[in-house]
């Protein structure tokens, strides 16, 4: 699998005024879920394409934790405890600073790269990123991504996180 064409890089953000837009106009409701009537506002082919990928895959519920995501990209601490990787990746959506993209590979790998104990790799190997539990994990992420220990030259490079992670995960899956 060739990851760099599986995920090219995403060129745009949504902030969280556009998704502000799309409640106002009755896209999505309070829950931040995509309403049901939605399949007759759609207007153009390829977002019906989209919505037609994500019904199918039964995907429509996920994306009220990306939306959250993308509405709470600012903030430090949140009340978020599941679908953690779908929350993180609508603030990196934002294009934030200090909100990368994360999934379960790339956090258990950090979660590998960091301990000094052999016997508790195995173990690492199993997280999962979807509970509570991981949180903590994710947020020691995303401050070692923005320590000292990422050098100045490669934060200079906006790729960097999306290379970062593609290395991480690629890694962790040997």
């Amino acid at each position: 699998m060739n990851i760099i064409e599986t995920y090219p890089k995403i060129e745009f953000d949504i902030k969280p005024d556009e998704i502000q837009g799309l409640i106002d106009n009755h896209f999505i409701d309070k829950e931040l879920n995509l309403k049901t009537d939605i399949t007759s506002k759609l207007k153009d082919s390829l977002t019906k394409l989209l919505y037609a990928m994500v019904w199918k895959n039964g995907d429509l519920k996920k994306i009220k934790h990306i939306i959250k995501g993308i509405q709470n990209a600012k903030e430090d601490s949140d009340d978020q405890n599941d679908a953690l990787v779908f929350y993180q990746f609508g603030k990196y959506l934002t294009k934030a600073s200090g909100q990368p993209i994360i999934d379960q590979h790339v956090i258990r790998a950090f979660a590998v790269y960091r301990t000094k104990e052999d016997n508790e790799i195995s173990s690492l190997r199993k997280l999962s990123t979807s509970k509570k539990a991981d949180k903590s994990l994710i947020d020691e992420y995303k401050k070692w991504l923005c320590s000292e220990e990422i050098t100045d030259e490669l934060n200079k490079n906006q790729n960097i996180p999306t290379t970062l992670i593609k290395l991480l995960s690629h890694w962790e899956r040997q």
